[in-house]
């Protein structure tokens, strides 16, 4: 279990977030990744943090609306120097105008958000992060990121 922010990272597909506000988007605006030295005992850890938050007005389906800019940046080390791969992005979010400016005011204020919101956020940048760093890791000769799905035979009872 990754912990983010001293929160634990766990799928709880029954939990629901109090804050719910619809992701319409998400651009990747810069990635890197770089191999290094082979390493003995690799270990790989990774990483997301939530970098910015901007307000603006967005166009969807026509309509002009009202959304916050969510910066993140997902991280993997490989070891000390086995190699790693960065990804910045932001997400992009709608909702209740009136709600945005209380989160673009306590951004600017504190540069933190309510846990439920910085979960939410995080969990999707996260999600972005491993899809994007996993066929990066292979062109690189990297192991993935993370643990992938093995079938395996049964033992013979």
């Amino acid at each position: 279990m990754n912990k983010v922010h001293g929160i634990e990272n766990r799928r709880d597909r029954n939990k629901r977030f109090s804050i719910i506000m619809p992701v319409v988007g998400h651009q990747i605006t810069k990635i890197v990744g770089k191999r290094g030295e082979p390493e003995k005992n690799l270990k790989v850890g990774s990483n997301v943090e939530l970098k910015d938050v901007r307000k603006r007005d967005i166009f969807v389906a026509g309509d002009k609306k009202s959304a916050l800019d969510f910066e993140f940046q997902f991280t993997i080390k490989y070891g000390e120097k086995a190699g790693g791969i960065d990804i910045t992005g932001i997400l992009f979010y709608t909702g209740d105008k009136a709600e945005l400016d209380k989160l673009d005011k306590e951004w600017a204020k504190n540069k933190k958000l309510d846990t439920t919101m910085v979960l939410n956020i995080l969990n999707r940048g996260m999600e972005i992060g491993y899809l994007e760093a996993i066929p990066l890791a292979e062109r690189l000769k990297l192991p993935p990121p993370i643990k992938l799905p093995r079938f395996i035979q049964d033992e013979k009872k």
